[in-house]
């Protein structure tokens, strides 16, 4: 059954519905900003943010499993990259914030 999602046409839909889904939830999240009572809106925002995240990362690690036609080192930086998205999305211990924490991330830079 993965082997059907790692073919060209999936990989492109799954990519661009996680963006898609990704940038929706950003959308609820900054509208928080206006709303008075923004604590459901800013929980849907970061869930779709999550779910957008576990889209593209899981269809980058079906294809970087399933697609024997491409070169190994870019199968090899695809998982990495996958790998690399979850670490930073799903546990912001390293950062100010992150999806989880409902805010922005924080680089310390001050604007």
């Amino acid at each position: 059954m993965l082997k059907g999602l790692s073919s060209n046409n999936m990989i492109v839909i799954g990519a661009l519905l996680g963006l898609l889904i990704i940038m929706v939830g950003a959308i609820l999240v900054n509208a928080t900003n206006s709303i008075d009572d923004s604590r459901h809106v800013l929980t849907m925002g970061n869930i779709l943010k999550d779910v957008g995240v576990f889209l593209i990362a899981s269809i980058m690690l079906i294809a970087a499993i399933y697609r024997d036609d491409w070169d190994k080192w870019m199968r090899i930086g695809l998982a990495g990259f996958a790998l690399v998205l979850i670490v930073v999305c799903y546990f912001p211990v390293f950062m100010m914030g992150g999806m989880n924490a409902g805010v922005d991330f924080d680089w310390g830079i001050d604007w």
